[in-house]
Parts: structure tokens; C-alpha cells; sequence
């Protein structure tokens, strides 16, 4: 039987000037999965027959999650808090927040929507609270 080896590169060694390289015997999982993809045959792009046709998803006006007012309400009330250095604003925008958070369900929870409101409104408590940024 015959073993294939393959040559692959150190990274631990690049940093110091010279390209090292290293031998490992080739398994037969490595080796069956390079022959796979060198048999698929690759679709020709240009023949139309090939091509798929792309179909957007439709919605259901019904299915669309309402719209989280208490985070917009949180990111208003909390720029005005951080900008105006009012702490009752800053406050009411990380209880907003907190509310929010807890009332939606997971599935409709907007994640970078709620980290960024959360930012908003601890900075706006962090500012006005302590005496490092007065």
C-alpha cells in the first residue's frame, strides 16, 4: 500500500525568517475526500440550463414581529440623558431596556438592536454617575 504525504506550512515558525515546512502522512478519510473533489464535475456557468432561479421569501403580513417601541424609546431618552447629563433620562432608559428585553420573546429578540441600547443607556448611567467622567 502506498502512503502519500503532505507538505504543510508552520505557522509557529513564519515570524522567524524562514519557511518551514513540515511532512505528515496522508490518512485515507483526507485522501478519499481530495479525490471527491477533484471528480465533481464543476457546472458550466454559461449554459443557461445550469442556472437556478433565485426566489425571494414571501411574508405574511401577520407574521412580521411588531415592532419593539421600548427600545426605540430607550435609545432616544438615553442619548438625551447622555448628551444633557440628565440622570433620571439615563436611568429610565436602562429600565426601558431591562423591560424590553424581558417582554420580547427569543425568537423576535433583535440582538445587535438590544446590545446596542443596553450600550447606550449603561454609558449614560456610567457618565452621569461616576465622578472619573465629570
Amino acid at each position: 500500500m502506498m502512503q502519500k504525504l503532505i507538505f504543510k506550512k508552520n505557522r509557529s515558525d513564519e515570524g522567524k525568517g524562514g519557511k518551514k515546512f513540515t511532512a505528515e502522512i496522508m490518512d485515507k478519510n483526507e485522501e478519499k475526500a481530495i479525490n471527491l473533489m477533484n471528480t465533481l464535475p464543476l457546472p458550466d456557468l454559461r449554459d443557461d440550463a445550469s442556472m437556478v432561479a433565485c426566489t425571494r421569501k414571501q411574508y405574511v403580513v401577520d407574521d412580521l414581529p411588531a415592532p419593539d417601541l421600548l427600545c426605540l424609546v430607550s435609545v432616544i431618552v438615553g442619548m438625551v440623558g447622555l448628551m444633557a447629563r440628565w440622570k433620571i433620562c439615563s436611568w429610565l432608559a436602562l429600565f426601558a431596556i431591562i423591560s424590553s428585553t424581558q417582554d420580547t420573546r427569543k425568537s423576535e429578540l433583535d440582538m445587535k438592536l438590544t446590545c446596542v441600547c443596553g450600550t447606550i443607556s449603561t454609558m449614560g448611567v456610567a457618565i452621569n454617575h461616576l465622578p472619573y467622567f465629570s
